[in-house]
């Protein structure tokens, strides 16, 4: 694998879209693939890339032309905001959960999935893991299904990681919100 993986983080978009999701009624967890719609207060986006607080990955009209030819990357309209997609990756990649220092919380007694995950360290692949050319994804999404309480359906969010080539060219775009971060190649 040449070059070192970026991850795509996001700025917090102020705006909740999972609200008629259906979730656990124990643990909110939102069930993929969900549908998103934009709250009728919902702000204009300040970043052509963001994340809602309940875990949906938003992009503008900018970010999807640009990236709608990638390799894995997935866009779907928001309902009721013209102009803004979901963003989802459909490329799977596993991680090293030892080496990424991810604690895994409590099995949800309803849907049996754990109620949250956290990483600590820098993201490493699983060592039989590739990265591809264009956006791929953790298999597990992280977060707390315990930030906004059961009544608030929440969507753990998967890490988004990208290759050198289509990290350079998001850098370059001059779009707002393109943040990355270089993870480390897995010692092999």
């Amino acid at each position: 694998m040449p070059g070192s993986p970026f991850e795509l983080v996001f700025q917090e978009m102020p705006v909740f879209v999972y609200q008629d999701a259906e979730h656990c009624p124990h643990c909110s967890r939102v069930s993929d693939p969900a549908t998103a719609r934009a709250p009728a207060d919902m702000p204009s986006p300040t970043f052509d890339i963001s994340v809602s607080y309940d875990g949906a990955m938003i992009a503008t009209d900018a970010f999807r032309d640009l990236c709608e030819s990638i390799p894995g990357a997935v866009f779907t309209p928001l309902l009721d905001a013209p102009g803004c997609w979901r963003f989802d990756v459909d490329r799977i990649v596993r991680i090293d959960p030892y080496d990424s220092y991810v604690n895994i919380g409590t099995t949800c007694e309803g849907c049996g999935e754990p109620r949250y995950l956290i990483r600590a360290g820098p993201l490493h692949l699983h060592p039989h893991e590739t990265l591809q050319p264009g956006f791929s994804r953790t298999e597990a999404g992280f977060g707390d299904t315990a930030d906004f309480g059961s009544a608030q359906p929440i969507r753990l969010r998967p890490h988004v990681l990208v290759n050198r080539d289509t990290g350079r060219m998001l850098k370059q775009s001059g779009l707002l919100g393109v943040h990355l971060i270089a993870q480390p190649e897995h010692e092999r």
